[in-house]
């Protein structure tokens, strides 16, 4: 059942694979809930590692790009300007420390569903995370030990050198306590916490393809004939000629950025269905066609409706909960009043209906750049 001993099994494989990075001077820029994954074995793996460098204690470096959400108190300071409101080296030791902040950022959500810090603005988070407390604040979570409060406490220090190390935080006694008391008798923990972390994930997930929206095309002939090998890589037969309707769908959503509802839809418009498989040859008209133009304000909302499907319909159902996408346009700002009017009256949207009301609203003068970024760069002085 998914209980604290669950947790903690969890959360202390996490600890020990980022302690190993640090003695490897690798400090890891990505450590968020939807890069998590679990194997057949519900055993926890950190899925993207893209943004991780190779950095010594006393190495330092001058810039990067941080998640907001998950980003310590520290470096938010230095975030989204020129002129940094803090005077802070970048160095091994400070990045290190910062992941024991985000560790603790992922403990929270793994026992509590939400973020502990959520904000419309990066002045708004600087604020939230230096002056208050979490979104539940940690004494009132009442369903878990004293023992883990206790280690979420020193995860989320705000004062990065007074703040837990994570090797240290493996020798917390919660994870002594737990082992001997929750792995016979686990207790499972209320199911609205496991409700808030699949749809947390959604959101991120829909945040992050959002974030790739502002990509230049598919249209360089490089591009092209990197996508044509990666069709050939897909042929389950290991021919490299032809693919079926399910690894063309794969091929539209990885290398378009298609949602799976749409992905789906563009197969039966464009080849019947492909109940045979379709070489590139015969492929290669539609992968043009299909372009997104960012010249273009219908091919925009349509990409800009793709992105949201992607993360929050990751079945291909062609329909969201309204509630989920309304909180979706909270999370990255997207103050339209026609929008939220909609949203509020119906429990269901459908992906048309999404983009029939984004084209709307581009109509209005509405402009995906004046979205809250996902990203920001972190930077000293």
């Amino acid at each position: 059942c998914y209980s604290e001993y669950f947790i903690s099994q969890v959360i202390g494989c996490i600890f020990e694979t980022i302690t190993f990075c640090h003695k490897h001077d690798t400090v890891n820029f990505n450590l968020n809930i939807d890069n998590l994954g679990f194997d057949n074995n519900l055993r926890p793996i950190l899925c993207d590692f893209s943004r991780s460098i190779v950095l010594a204690e006393e190495d330092k470096i001058s810039r990067f790009f941080s998640v907001m959400s998950s980003t310590p108190p520290e470096l938010a300071l230095l975030m989204g300007s020129n002129n940094p409101l803090m005077n802070i080296e970048l160095n091994g030791g400070v990045l290190r420390k910062a992941d024991s902040w985000r560790c603790g950022v992922l403990l929270y959500v793994l026992i509590t569903g939400r973020l502990p810090y959520h904000a419309t603005s990066l002045g708004n988070f600087i604020t939230q995370v230096l002056t208050l407390p979490p979104t539940i604040p940690i004494e009132e979570i009442t369903w878990v030990s004293d023992e883990l409060k206790d280690l979420l406490y020193k995860l989320l220090e705000t004062t990065y050198f007074n703040r837990i190390d994570l090797h240290e935080a493996l020798k917390h006694e919660w994870f002594d306590k737990i082992g001997v008391t929750g792995k016979h008798n686990p207790v499972s923990l209320p199911t609205d916490v496991i409700d808030n972390i699949i749809n947390l994930c959604k959101l991120e997930n829909a945040r992050n393809w959002i974030s790739t929206i502002t990509h230049k095309g598919y249209s360089e002939n490089k591009q092209l004939e990197r996508d044509r090998k990666y069709f050939g890589r897909l042929d389950p037969t290991g021919q490299r000629k032809a693919l079926k309707r399910d690894k063309l769908i794969v091929f539209i959503m990885d290398r378009l950025g298609y949602c799976q509802y749409r992905a789906n839809q563009i197969v039966d418009e464009y080849h019947e269905g492909a109940h045979t498989a379709i070489d590139w040859k015969s492929f290669v008209s539609t992968y043009i066609d299909i372009q997104w133009n960012e010249q273009d304000t219908i091919s925009r909302t349509k990409q800009f409706a793709n992105a949201i499907f992607r993360g929050l319909d990751p079945n291909g159902d062609g329909v969201v909960n309204s509630k989920l996408l309304l909180m979706l346009f909270e999370d990255i700002n997207l103050k339209l009043q026609n929008v939220v009017k909609k949203l509020t009256t119906l429990q269901k949207f459908t992906f048309e209906q999404t983009v029939s009301t984004l084209t709307d609203a581009f109509k209005q003068g509405f402009d995906i750049q004046d979205l809250l970024s996902v990203d920001h760069v972190v930077q000293s002085v």
